[in-house]
């Protein structure tokens, strides 16, 4: 999930900007009490000297992503149509040379910079307006969203 790793996540392209992820060590489930039904890693995340993403820009870069991840369309490139023209979409496809027809979790996360930096250097008022906000509205979203917490307590009465 962080490591971006068969596909992009919108968790691993917000974090990428700022930090470096890896792998340290692999659980066995085996090492757990009740065993885990996912796979569990530990991870190492280390702050990057310069980030990829400018200070001034982040929260500009973090309303894109998550506008592009939480628009429901199918591909990235109908996505990006509520923001570009059609011929601004088609002058992005030539100079990334990246087919956007596919989902975002497809797209390599260096190309999220590049589509971003593209989004800053054509994107309009109109544009700029669109995506302002996505991540606070996803976060107002998550928290109406009724959770299930568990204990090892609880856990036990379910089996």
């Amino acid at each position: 999930m962080f490591l971006g790793k068969p596909h992009e996540s919108l968790c691993t392209v917000l974090l990428k900007p700022w930090f470096e992820v890896e792998i340290v060590h692999r659980f066995r489930r085996k090492d757990f009490v009740p065993e885990p039904r996912v796979d569990v890693v530990m991870l190492r995340l280390r702050k990057r000297g310069p980030p990829l993403v400018n200070r001034a820009d982040s929260q500009c870069f973090r309303d894109f992503v998550v506008y592009s991840f939480t628009t429901w369309r199918p591909t990235l490139g109908s996505v990006l149509k509520g923001i570009f023209s059609g011929q601004q979409l088609k002058h992005m496809r030539r100079e990334l040379g990246y087919d956007l027809d596919t989902t975002p979790t497809s797209i390599p996360f260096e190309l999220w910079l590049n589509v971003f930096e593209y989004f800053k250097k054509i994107g309009n008022e109109q544009a700029m307006h669109t995506i302002v906000g996505s991540e606070k509205r996803l976060i107002q979203q998550q928290k109406r969203l009724q959770k299930v917490h568990r204990t090892r307590r609880s856990w036990r009465k379910m089996e």
